[in-house]
């Protein structure tokens, strides 16, 4: 569901981490928690949220959520962060980062982040029923991003011929 070529985020965009967890009855264990990276850029007016970028981090996330914000946002976008020294790096690189809140500080989160982290984890439990397989987390996270970012789409019927066509002509996942 993911289009190799697809633009990156650009603008205000709002970059964090979060803990999702679940349970997988399927593989006979339980996976208490997973660490997503999440990326949300402002629509054009700024009151609104844009387009959404998640990856499953859990494996390795401070290494990893650089390397995302590298692929996924745009080196002139606007990037509004928690305090986590790990940024300075993306400062030398170029990013105009803005510290918004404390790291970790629920008190005073990333609204555009922690509003998305929500829907996720609603999403999850609603659609899936929290029956998910920690094997396949990236693919639902991937899932939920198509979704998201088309909901505004004028063209609501058009959503499947994408789909078919983005699959045709991308190469297969093998795992």
């Amino acid at each position: 569901m993911v289009r190799p070529e697809r633009d990156p985020l650009a603008g205000r965009v709002q970059i964090d981490d979060a803990w999702l967890g679940g349970h997988d009855p399927t593989m006979g264990e339980s996976w208490k928690s997973a660490i997503v990276a999440v990326a949300v850029e402002s629509d054009e007016s700024g009151d609104d949220m844009g387009r959404v970028r998640l990856l499953d981090i859990t494996n390795a996330a401070g290494h990893e959520l650089l390397d995302f914000i590298r692929r996924e946002v745009s080196p002139n976008a606007h990037v509004e962060v928690d305090s986590w020294q790990g940024y300075d790096v993306l400062r030398r690189e170029g990013y105009r980062c803005e510290v918004i809140s404390p790291a970790d500080d629920p008190a005073s989160p990333l609204p555009r982040v922690r509003r998305v982290v929500g829907l996720v984890r609603r999403w999850l439990l609603g659609t899936h029923q929290g029956r998910l397989s920690r094997r396949y987390l990236q693919a639902y996270l991937d899932e939920f991003v198509f979704r998201y970012n088309r909901r505004k789409s004028p063209h609501v019927g058009l959503l499947f011929q994408r789909l078919v066509w983005q699959g045709a002509r991308t190469r297969p996942a093998t795992r």
